[in-house]
């Protein structure tokens, strides 16, 4: 079983290296995203760093209040979520969820097929670093065949 999961690694490793890739720094909250190479820079100051593309775009926003959520009720958060996924135009009924863990930092992401554009997913995370206290919202739209390199990019977000 280790083999077959040091395989996978060495494999993903492999895969997300051969792909010409950028890494961006949010300077204002130095965490740091590798993307795809030759996306558009948008937007880094205070209020987020954004990075498009014709069939990817990704986007960190601050998380001020991120310790908070612990302290939201089961149904309080359920309504942060589905809030999160109607402004992404996010198909309710196919929404999944999962645990990640990222470079220096772990989060939650929440992903499901667009609801206004055929063939294209949103991605939703709160990610962030306990040691560091810095928080994030992580925002990511792409076309269906992008959802791989999604992961990995937000795999690969790293705090310093």
């Amino acid at each position: 079983m280790k083999k077959i999961i040091l395989t996978l690694i060495l494999f993903l490793g492999v895969v997300f290296s051969g792909i010409a890739q950028e890494t961006y720094e949010w300077t204002k909250y130095k965490i740091k995203a590798t993307v795809p190479e030759g996306m558009t820079l948008v937007k880094n100051d205070s209020e987020g760093l954004v990075l498009k593309a014709s069939n990817f775009t990704f986007g960190l926003s601050p998380f001020k209040n991120a310790k908070k959520l612990t302290k939201l009720s089961d149904e309080e958060l359920a309504e942060l979520v589905v809030s999160f996924c109607k402004e992404l135009n996010m198909d309710m009924q196919d929404v999944e969820n999962e645990e990640f863990e990222c470079n220096n930092g772990e989060g939650i992401y929440f992903i499901g097929n667009r609801t206004d554009v055929e063939g294209w997913q949103s991605l939703f995370s709160f990610v962030g670093n306990e040691d560091t206290n810095k928080f994030a919202v992580v925002i990511m739209c792409f076309e269906n065949d992008m959802a791989e390199l999604a992961g990995q990019v937000l795999a690969n977000i790293e705090f310093y």
